[in-house]
């Protein structure tokens, strides 16, 4: 083999070029290297290289990893040495580790006198001590020392080298004289091999693809380490180095060598062969950009071959099903084919390589914009500047970063995947935790996937909710298939998820585990001790998330915590891998001083401190020496005392005061406190009351204050309570526990958040002067906040113009940022966190807060949305308000035990804080109705929210305070809607239960889905629960509510968990069609469910076995346990009611409650089982409709039906059995709310739910609607309502027209009656009374004349009647209309007493109603010929107009206009228009500047310009005339003004489809929540500026 090397022209080429060296005397050939019975722990490298030294010249070979103990490792070197003293030289050899981070570390060394080594071969004995673990471990270094005689060659048996110029070697020309006594041939010059082997024997070992590839990356790394100009590539090139290691380890481990991965290695040799060449550094520099893709790639591609080798191959198999192996195995081929062209060519690689997970992904995009992920859009990473000193904490560094490189541990009971380091406060955890996280996210390794450091100091940093949505942004900018997983998870209708177990599931488990990616992510958090114990539920339900969850991420995922071991942190993680930092070990001991020696020599070195006497060197050794010793292993000591000596004025003193301080029995928590202490009495008027209060005003803003703020921040906030005097005066005699004082722009931090702990806490901090009390400056920050916000707000405080929205605003940051200043955005933001947290002040906070809501609260919400931090409003107003409860509360209580002297005055205050009570209430209903506005356009609150309000409302007299808005003069509530509107489905919803406990309810849909809902915060725990493939028809939980059971149409029955949503088993449904009812026992015994089948099956819980089946002839609908856990009640499709047994399996009883065998869809139990309630839904005109009360034992019939004749869909009773709350169809839909005892009804309104269920405290009930939304309703609103008052009992309307003159608003109704409102007076007149017979009474169209005495309006079968608009009686003029169709359009002409008529089928008739004679028909066909339009009959006149002179008449049928020439024969002219489907007809007006010119207006778009005047007619968007009706409304009911000018949103809930009339001056009639609405806004049209900014005060 070596001979054919050496016959090679290359070889023998390069080995012409070594003949023609010359050598000095000494040449140290470093031959083998064997280490015996080394055992290497798992999850250790040692980069080894040997140091050979005589003299003053020293010489290194290249450092080698040593993975195992198998690794076959070897260098090529020979090195030449030059002495000059003769023979009683010291040869020194020194074994050493290179280290990633730190410093190297000497392993083994030994000195040999140059006299001892013999000529020849002379082996070096070097013992390892206990650095690898085993003591007998040994080195034996063999070295050849080559003579000056020639016949003098090393032994060649024990070589087995490829000859190789080596670029470091040291040559120079050989001397004439040194040249008679050497000579060199060819095999004098061959490198030998220095080989680890796990045995004594010197093997051979060959050099395989791997071990030639880790070797080109050795040499690589050595050389551009030392070629300045591209010594930034060697992150890169050892990075790769240190990923192959671990890979060719595993493989190693498992003797299995995939043929794929060969080749892999192979094309990396190709890649990486350039290395040889004599000239690489030359080559190197034009290249480093491509050698840096290479160590990218190469990293990439190990990380790679790990995964895919830790596969066995049916797992190889399986997961290529899922994952495409191949792919990126050809993938790597490609790259790494093209990374070695690119580098041969000299170019560059960034043009032509894209590489995996580089590219434009728009995916992120919908990431970084999603509301859900809203909260996690914060600076709360690493942060370069707070990292470790170089240098120092290397061996905790080293430990962690080998742990995350390496396998996972296997110990039992042992989170594998998790390392958490605690240790106390000031160790230094963040600082390790910012360097790591510096290390991994660096382009060398490039793993740091997600990362979360909480701060005590900033509020959104403290909260538990904001971790997973932080992470989930991280994961997504860091891995291409997580951002294609979360942006899948957020495209989903359900995606708005809430709940610290969904986030977790939704945004990071559920992508990981999608994904199958293999790329390692390490996740960091640091701090999580500062997570806030404001809402401890949050922080609990964090930590047990993170233990109970994170152990089951896949292993490439690492989980690394930073925290001190609090106690509720260290019960969580007990099974995590812990390791505690230790303040007296020798590393930390180690890094101490060279932290504090790097910065006495600083601070030596500062012109400061040497006109303060200080010369360099400083301080003496020993005095660093007990320095360090003083801190106690506390890092924030050290820095703490060192800020303090340099800011003093004689810093010796000061540095020996504070060595010579005894530390005896001090812990290390106690000397830092002492140093606080000591720092603080050397400030000079500490003492000082006046300095002292001034100190404390100041610093104590620094410790409560919810963010950093400035200098200039403080300063405005602080006002005049310092007299004057600048902040700057406090601050700069605190620097030492500060960090650097900057611009006053710059924020204030403290150095450390236990300083604010001792200036806090009475035992540690003793002195009043200098105590800061948190309470008492909460409530001084509250008051600041409170008057800079009178002070600032103001109406459209940023100038906006008001007909856009934020995001078409393109200055609008500009315009925040001049606006509103730093200390305005502070206070908006976090006053009531003050507010809450402050004591001692409590009523004059109440008083302050109510004033400033009273005359602000909508310009504060303004500034709340123009800074988007409308997300936490709700959760502000609901701190506020539970806040002020307690003060009501505590105000009775005095009353109650002051004297009755006292009283009167106290009851001022309780009514005075239960004003504000009511005030925050009204703004929670204000911010909850429109708060999807108030997000998008805050400075739209005074015109689209405001004219909203109910009449009974506290903020009523706002709509006094600003002017110019629009005025709801029709239809206004009287109160706020006892509801709130959920979304989370996407269908109907079907079943609603809540848990037992109240805590939770579910939700079933017709869209087969469930949702798990907070009862408390009203949010989604869990949506789009998947599985059934039907309609979910119902649903129960268990006696625990730890489990939901839900049955569908699917005829499958499932069972959840009801804390993660997640599906625990099927249960066989043992029916044979649909389920439609369950039902589970309060003992946990049993549970039931009911089909369409007719089948009753009574179930055991404990294994879901077959208690016994019941059959009955007809679908059964509806069951219900007893609460005596004894029988079971069915309602069945035939009308009859069952009475089961569950002890003897029998039937109590049977009961058909009427003649007519009604579908029962309801029964149900009283609380303590005295009543059986049945609930009969029929149309029928038997009055048998209503809820029955049957005796429970017998079946037999208590009293009469409640809400009897009313058809009921569903009821419930009320927990306490006192109420029921009942839902009836038909026209007079409505939810009611009975007395039991009685019988009479509380409370009713008109929105119908279809199911509902109380909560278990009968504050709530949980209803489904219509849609697809849910409604829950609050039961104290409801019942303050007045009864029977469902919007006046008026039948809703179906059309509405305003009078001409506007003065009018006219609308027919379904039961056809005429509604009338004047609209002056605002006063609506009693209903007029059609003249219909039977069921032809739906009014479906409405005309008035032009001067406003005459209506007509047309019926369902066809007929129209013309009446008078002041007539209440029957009289009318009937017109029959010829094809009895159903009358879609009515117009009057302007100067005869005309009627035209418009019905399905496309017919028009023009009457003369006088005499009730018809004068015209038209009959629609399509243009040119005799055909009616494809939809033939069923097309319908949408709208007919006269023009201006009556000699023309215009109609509009779908997408076509046709205008008829009413005296020369009724010529037609047609001309197609474009419109969005769905979208009515508002107008159809003759132009007054074109005699045939028309204006169409629609409800969603501008209107449009159809000219009939041109040959052919046209139809223009644009126009130089004005249409008579220049408004419409989009699809987010947004008022708009042509051509395009945004006026005013109506409100949200009224979205209005066809139902709306707009006037020509300003009004607008529609209809919602079954109540007409007119909303004037002519004066808000008249007083608009010219440049369309909002209203003023």
């Amino acid at each position: 083999m070596a001979s054919q090397r050496f016959n090679d022209p290359p070889t023998q080429q390069r080995l012409e070029q070594v003949l023609d060296f010359r050598f000095e005397i000494w040449k140290l050939q470093v031959n083998k290297f064997v280490l015996i019975h080394v055992d290497f722990p798992m999850l250790t490298f040692f980069n080894i290289y040997i140091v050979l030294q005589i003299g003053g010249e020293k010489k290194k070979t290249q450092s080698l990893r040593v993975i195992s103990a198998q690794t076959p490792i070897f260098w090529n070197a020979t090195y030449t040495f030059a002495p000059d003293g003769g023979d009683e030289q010291h040869l020194q050899v020194k074994m050493m580790n290179r280290r990633t981070v730190g410093c190297n570390e000497t392993l083994s060394s030994a000195t040999h006198l140059l006299s001892k080594l013999t000529s020849g071969k002379s082996e070096l004995p070097m013992k390892f001590g206990n650095i690898l673990g085993n003591t007998e471990s040994r080195l034996y270094l063999s070295v050849y020392v080559p003579q000056s005689n020639p016949a003098m060659q090393p032994d060649m048996e024990q070589t087995m080298v490829t000859p190789k110029v080596q670029p470091n070697a040291v040559s120079r020309p050989q001397t004439p004289e040194e040249a008679k006594h050497i000579s060199i041939n060819p095999s004098a010059v061959i490198a030998p091999i220095i080989a680890i082997s796990a045995s004594t024997a010197l093997k051979p070992v060959a050099t395989d693809a791997w071990t030639t590839l880790l070797d080109y990356l050795e040499k690589l790394d050595g050389i551009v380490k030392v070629v300045d100009e591209i010594a930034k590539i060697h992150p890169y090139v050892n990075g790769a180095w240190l990923l192959l290691s671990a890979a060719y380890k595993i493989v190693r481990e498992q003797e299995a060598r995939d043929g794929k991965v060969n080749e892999l290695i192979e094309l990396m040799n190709q890649m990486y062969s350039f290395v040889e060449l004599v000239d690489v550094r030359d080559r190197i520099l034009p290249v480093s950009k491509v050698i840096e893709q290479m160590g990218q790639e190469s990293a990439r591609c190990a990380t790679f071959i790990m995964c895919y080798q830790q596969k066995n191959t049916l797992g190889k198999i399986f997961s290529s099903i899922v994952y495409n192996w191949d792919g990126d195995l050809a993938s790597f081929k490609s790259n790494f084919q093209k990374l070695r062209s690119d580098f041969n060519d000299g170019l560059t690689v960034q043009s032509h390589l894209v590489l995996r997970g580089v590219h434009e992904d728009l995916n992120r995009l919908l990431i970084q914009g999603h509301p859900s992920l809203a909260k996690g859009r914060l600076q709360a990473s690493w942060d370069p500047s707070l990292g470790c000193l170089p240098d120092t904490r290397s061996d905790i560094l080293d430990l962690i970063l080998s742990w995350i490189v390496g396998n996972p541990d296997t110990k039992e009971n042992v989170a594998s995947n998790i390392f958490w380091l605690s240790g106390p406060p000031g160790s230094g955890k963040s600082s390790i935790a910012h360097t790591l996280a510096q290390r991994c996210s660096s382009e060398e390794l490039g793993i740091l996937g997600a990362s979360f450091f909480f701060k005590h100091d900033e509020a959104e940093r403290t909260k538990a909710e904001n971790v997973f949505p932080k992470i989930a942004l991280d994961l997504a900018a860091y891995n291409l298939e997580l951002s294609h997983e979360i942006a899948s998870e957020l495209s989903q209708p359900d995606s708005l998820v809430s709940g610290l177990e969904r986030q977790f599931e939704a945004y990071v488990a559920g992508p990981i585990q999608r994904s199958h990616t293999i790329t390692p992510i390490v996740i960091i958090i640091d701090a999580l001790d500062e997570c806030s114990h404001d809402d401890d539920d949050h922080r609990a339900q964090l930590l047990k998330i993170i233990a109970r969850e994170g152990p089951k991420l896949p292993s490439n995922v690492r989980i690394i915590i930073f925290s001190q071991p609090e106690e509720d942190i260290v019960d969580a993680f007990q099974t995590f891998q812990r390791h505690d930092l230790e303040l007296d070990s020798s590393p930390n001991q180690t890094d101490l001083v060279k932290y504090v020696s790097m910065t006495f020599s600083d601070m030596a070195s500062s012109k400061a401190l040497q006109r303060r006497g200080i010369v360099p060197p400083w301080p003496k050794d020993e005095l660093r020496q007990e320095f360090v010793k003083r801190t106690a292993g506390l890092f924030i000591w050290a820095k703490t005392a060192l800020e303090y000596i340099r800011h003093s004025w004689d810093p010796d003193a000061v540095l020996l005061s504070l060595v010579k301080e005894s530390i005896a029995g001090r812990g290390a928590q106690d000397s830092l406190y002492t140093l606080y202490e000591r720092a603080l009495d050397g400030i000079e008027y500490i003492d000082q009351p006046t300095f002292a209060h001034e100190f404390r005003i100041v610093i104590g803003t620094l410790i409560v204050s919810r963010n950093p703020l400035s200098i200039s921040t403080i300063s405005r906030l602080i006002g005049d309570e310092l007299g004057g005097r600048d902040i700057r005066g406090v601050l700069e005699t605190m620097q030492s526990v500060l960090r650097e004082i900057g611009s006053d722009s710059a924020p204030i931090r403290l150095l450390h958040s236990s300083f604010s702990d001792y200036l806090t806490d009475r035992t540690l901090c003793t002195d009043e002067l200098r105590l800061i009390v948190r309470p008492t400056h909460h409530a001084l920050m509250a008051q600041r906040c409170l008057r800079i916000m009178n002070a600032s707000l103001k109406c459209n405080i940023c100038d906006l113009p008001n007909n856009l929205l934020f995001d078409e605003i393109d200055d609008l940051s500009s315009r925040v940022a001049t606006n509103i200043s730093p200390e305005l955005r502070y206070a908006c933001r976090y006053w009531v966190d003050h507010v809450i947290r402050s004591e001692g002040q409590e009523k004059l906070l109440v008083d302050l807060s109510s004033k400033f809501l009273h005359a602000h609260s909508l310009e504060w919400l303004e500034v709340m949305s123009l800074i988007q931090e409308t997300d936490d409003v709700a959760d502000i107003l609901q701190g506020l308000l539970r806040w002020a409860r307690v003060q009501v509360s505590t105000s009775i209580v005095k009353i109650l035990k002051l004297v009755k002297s006292l009283i009167a005055k106290l009851q001022d205050k309780a009514d005075v804080e239960g004003t504000l009570v009511k005030y925050l209430t009204e703004l929670q209903h204000l911010f909850h109705q429109f708060g999807s506005m108030i997000s998008s356009a805050g400075h739209h609150i005074y015109t689209s929210a405001l004219p909203f309000i109910p009449s009974g409302s506290l903020l009523q007299p706002l709509l006094t305070t600003y002017h110019d808005i629009p005025n709801l003069c029709i239809g206004r509530d009287k109160t706020w809607p006892p509801l709130e509107i959920l979304r989370g489905h996407t269908k109907v919803i079907n079943a609603i239960a809540f848990s037992p406990d109240g805590t939770q309810f579910t939700s079933a849909s017709s869209d087969k889905t469930l949702c798990i809902w907070d009862a408390r915060t009203h949010e989604p725990i869990r949506r789009g629960i998947k599985g059934h493939e039907d309609d979910v028809s119902c649903l129960a939980y268990s006696h625990t509510g730890k489990r939901i059971l839900s049955g569908s149409y699917d005829n499958t029955l499932k069972l959840w968990a009801s804390d993660t949503g997640e599906k625990i088993t099927d249960i066989p449904s043992l029916h044979e069609d649909k389920i439609t009812s369950l039902a589970c026992s309060s003992d946990g015994k049993y549970f039931a469910s009911a089909s369409a089948d007719g089948t009753i099956n009574i179930r055991l819980t404990k294994n879901n076995s077959l208690h016994f089946t019941f059959k009955h002839s007809t679908s059964v609908y509806s069951l219900v346990f007893n609460h005596a856990n004894t029988r079971i009640a069915c309602g069945t499709e035939d009308g009859s009611v069952l009475c089961l047994k569950l002890n003897d399996r029998s039937l109590a009883f049977k009961k058909e409650l009427t003649n007519i065998r009604s579908p029962i869809h309801c029964v149900r139990y009283s609380n303590q089982d005295e009543h059986l309630g049945v609930a009969i839904e029929t149309g029928d005109s038997q009055n048998v409709s209503g809820i029955y009360l049957l005796d429970p034992s017998t079946g037999s019939s208590l009293g009469q039906p409640l809400l009897q004749s009313l058809p009921v869909q569903h009821f419930e009773f009320s927990p306490d059995s006192t109420k029921i709350a009942a839902s009836t169809s038909g026209p007079q839909s409505a939810l009611y709310i009975i007395d039991l005892p009685s019988g009479k009804i509380l409370s009713s309104h008109r929105n119908r739910p279809f199911s509902f269920t109380y909560a278990p405290n009968s504050s709530i009930i949980a209803s489904s609607s219509p849609s697809e939304h849910l409604l829950l309703w609050d039961v104290q609103t409801l019942l303050s309502s007045p009864a029977n008052d469902i919007n006046e009992n008026q039948p809703s309307v179906k059309q509405v027209i305003f009078s001409s003159d506007e003065s009018k608003l006219i609308g027919g109704t379904r039961e056809g009656t005429i509604r009338r409102w004047d609209l002056i007076t605002g006063v609506e007149d009693p209903p007029a009374c059609a003249a219909v017979i039977g069921d032809n009474k739906i009014i479906t169209a409405l005309a008035i004349d032009h001067k406003g005495g005459m209506i007509a309006y047309g019926l369902l079968h066809g007929l129209v009647h013309v009446r008078s608009v002041k007539s209440d009686d029957g009289n009318a003029i009937t017109l029959s209309h010829p094809h009895k169709r159903t009358i879609t359009s009515l117009c009057f002409a302007p100067h005869a007493h005309q009627l035209a008529v418009g019905a399905l089928g496309g017919t028009i008739t023009i009457w003369d109603y006088d005499n009730k004679s018809i004068l015209k028909n038209f009959e629609y066909r399509v243009e040119g010929t005799n055909e009616k339009t494809e939809r033939g009959s069923n097309i319908s006149t949408e709208i007919i107009q006269f023009s201006k002179n009556g000699e023309h008449l215009a109609a509009i049928f779908e997408d076509v206009i046709v205008l008829w020439e009413l005296r020369q024969g009724g010529i037609e002219k047609y001309i197609s228009i474009t419109r969005t489907e769905g979208h009515p007809i508002l107008d159809l007006s003759f132009s007054s500047q074109s005699e045939l010119g028309i204006w169409i207006s629609t409800l969603r778009n501008p209107p449009i310009f159809v000219d009939f005047d041109i040959s052919g007619g046209t139809v223009q968007t644009d126009s130089k005339t004005h249409p008579p009706l220049p408004f419409f409304v989009d699809e987010d009911a947004w008022v708009y003004e042509y051509p395009s000018h945004r006026l005013f949103q109506l409100t949200p809930r009224s979205t209005p489809k066809t139902l709306l009339a707009i006037t020509r001056r300003g009004r607008l009639a529609f209809q919602s929540g079954g109540r007409v609405r007119v909303i004037d806004f002519s004066k808000y049209l008249k007083n608009q500026e010219p440049n369309g900014h909002a209203c003023q005060k």
